[in-house]
């Protein structure tokens, strides 16, 4: 087994480890949210997340935790994006007006 084939064995097993805590949740403790997290920010590829999408045995516990954990915007990012939104839709408008 070369170097490259040990490297593909952990990632294997740690994806699998991650699918385990994903089908397990919400009941995780916090060090599992943490690893889980922790594999999301930066070990996983955009491949790694979408495969874990699409794996239909833990959908209901990855939907859930995105929604908890990864699609949520605090209100002060939510705010940001409303001013953001609203001085580039004034800059246009009045650039058309001139």
């Amino acid at each position: 087994m070369d170097s490259q084939d040990t490297g593909d064995s952990v990632k294997s097993e740690r994806d699998m480890h991650i699918a385990a805590l994903f089908g397990r949740y919400p009941d995780l403790s916090d060090a599992e949210i943490r690893d889980i997290k922790t594999w999301w920010a930066k070990e996983a590829s955009s491949l790694d997340v979408a495969m874990m999408s699409c794996n239909q045995d833990i959908a209901p516990g990855y939907a859930d935790f995105r929604k908890d954990h990864v699609d949520r915007l605090p209100m002060s990012g939510r705010h940001l994006t409303m001013v953001l939104v609203s001085l580039i839709l004034i800059s246009i408008v009045g650039y058309l007006l001139r």
